[in-house]
């Protein structure tokens, strides 16, 4: 993953869901319940393709390793506004801090979760990913998801622009 995604942020509930062929499947899914509010993250596992998709949280630069957070957007987690019941407790989030904010919002120095990249399971022709985020401070260009490819580059990313927008972008490779 590339240094932008050290924001100040929670995130909740992380599905990552790819098509290949006519069907779409659950890929990953990360409730974030793996520990309790105030530790520190280590192992998050995911809820399908578990281990080979669990994330391992690790920092960038002189940032702080991500923790758990009890602020959540709620205690049932949706699909969508009028859609199925994906998680009913949803009881912690991730919280990653930006060491360099508020003096440098171009500061990368902050959390991260990894997962290591797996062929046959990340290289799908369309994605579909949801998250749930909220974000404390501002960090110019601060990446919630993506895919790096071989040369450090991101295949695909959704970030936020340095005004707070959601944004996309993808390279095929």
């Amino acid at each position: 993953m590339s240094a932008r995604q050290h924001s100040v942020c929670v995130l909740t509930v992380l599905a990552f869901l790819c098509s290949s062929g006519h069907a779409a499947d659950t890929v990953a899914f990360w409730t974030f319940d793996d520990g309790s509010p105030t530790n520190m993250a280590s192992t998050l596992v995911s809820e399908t393709n578990t281990p080979t998709l669990n994330a391992t949280a690790t920092r960038y630069g002189s940032g702080a390793i991500p923790t758990f957070s009890a602020d959540r957007p709620g205690v049932r987690v949706y699909g969508g506004i009028a859609g199925h019941l994906a998680r009913s407790t949803n009881s912690a989030s991730l919280r990653f801090i930006n060491s360099g904010v508020p003096t440098s919002s171009n500061s990368y120095d902050g959390g991260s979760a990894y997962v290591a990249d797996n062929e046959r399971l990340l290289r799908a022709s369309n994605i579909t990913v949801e998250a749930f985020i909220k974000v404390d401070r501002h960090v110019n260009w601060p990446l919630v998801i993506g895919k790096v490819r071989g040369d450090n580059g991101a295949s695909w990313n959704l970030s936020l622009n340095n005004a707070g927008t959601l944004v996309q972008d993808s390279v095929l490779k």
